[in-house]
């Protein structure tokens, strides 16, 4: 397959998934979200867990922040997963459109990693 066949079915492909996005339904709704709410941004207290790290807070669909609880993000075990959404009291899974939504959210962290590298790219040697 030549490059510019592939690019064009890459693009296809990202148009047609950003479309499907925008038309997504989310279940619980848009609110205040942490935006990357993992294990490594909890932090246990005398009173219980508080997330730390609250530079990507916004507005957006509650469920992205459910994200680091489904079966195959963060390698953490099934057991922790579970935990995680049982306690959370609903389960991500169950909801059929959550495959994008993490795609969505996975590009968005390579992201950040391809500017850090372009950026270091473009630097003069010092």
């Amino acid at each position: 397959m030549s490059a510019s066949r592939t690019s064009s079915s890459w693009s296809g492909a990202a148009a047609d998934a950003h479309a499907t996005a925008h038309a997504m339904r989310f279940p619980l709704g848009y609110g205040v979200i942490h935006a990357d709410a993992h294990s490594e941004n909890a932090v246990q207290t005398d009173s219980g867990f508080v997330l730390i790290d609250w530079d990507g807070c916004c507005i957006g669909p509650r469920e992205l922040d459910l994200i680091s609880g489904l079966s195959d993000h963060f390698h953490a075990p099934e057991s922790d997963r579970r935990q995680f959404l049982d306690t959370y009291g609903y389960d991500l899974l169950a909801w059929p459109e959550w495959p994008l939504l993490r795609d969505i959210a996975e590009l968005h962290s390579i992201g950040a990693y391809i500017r850090l590298a372009l950026r270091s790219l473009q630097r003069p040697n010092s």
